[in-house]
């Protein structure tokens, strides 16, 4: 009997859990950018603007808290421009990536912030590079090689902020710093890193549960 009074408690348990889950969607825009380092020197681009969509689900983890794992495709990227001898090249790099950030957040009043890992993997990319006159488009490779441009994997830390409203809609603003060398090859004393900010509306399937 007591068997079945615990195994009826448990059951009750993980279906009030589970209503307490909410899934949502987002969309927005990034503003990215990659920083390079080589030989002490620090050097980077312009910022990029690409768009991010995204699912996500809010778990409950105790009063006020919230863990929130989402998948999400990011668009980053980087541009620069030159001018020689009266002539201006122009070069362009856009990566779609899937991140996979997980959340931890404290909530009160609507209003969440918080931090975690996010896990990032490239699938497509490409290069534009113009000399004013002539333009050519190459796809990214990816990989570890010398003959490659950008290794896939990105680990990373991602902040988030924001603030829920009662009818399901949230805004939220997010900074995503990449810990990884994204540079391929052996150039030694060198590093590439990514940096993106994301500012997203979404929505929370049956509304929000604020705390």
């Amino acid at each position: 009997m007591k068997k079945l009074f615990f195994l009826i408690a448990s059951l009750a348990t993980a279906t009030a859990y589970g209503q307490l889950t909410h899934f949502g969607f987002t969309g927005g825009a990034t503003i990215s950018n990659y920083k390079s380092k080589l030989d002490g020197n620090d050097e980077s681009g312009k910022s990029k603007v690409g768009f991010t969509l995204g699912i996500l689900a809010n778990l409950p983890a105790g009063k006020n808290f919230i863990i929130q794992p989402a998948i999400n495709w990011v668009q980053k990227g980087s541009k620069d421009e030159q001018t020689m001898l009266g002539v201006t090249a122009k070069a362009s790099v856009t990566i779609n990536y899937i991140e996979v950030p997980v959340n931890f957040l404290y909530s009160n009043n609507g209003f969440f912030i918080g931090a975690g890992p996010a896990a990032s993997f490239g699938v497509s990319g490409k290069w534009k590079i113009s000399d004013g006159s002539n333009s050519t488009t190459e796809n990214v490779k990816f990989g570890s090689s010398d003959n490659d441009d950008l290794k896939a994997f990105d680990l990373g830390i991602n902040a988030l902020s924001g603030y829920n409203f009662k009818n399901g809609l949230f805004i939220a603003a997010n900074y995503n710093m990449g810990l990884s060398k994204l540079d391929p090859g052996s150039t030694p004393n060198s590093s590439l890193k990514s940096r993106c900010v994301g500012i997203k509306l979404g929505y929370i399937l049956g509304g929000n549960n604020r705390k």
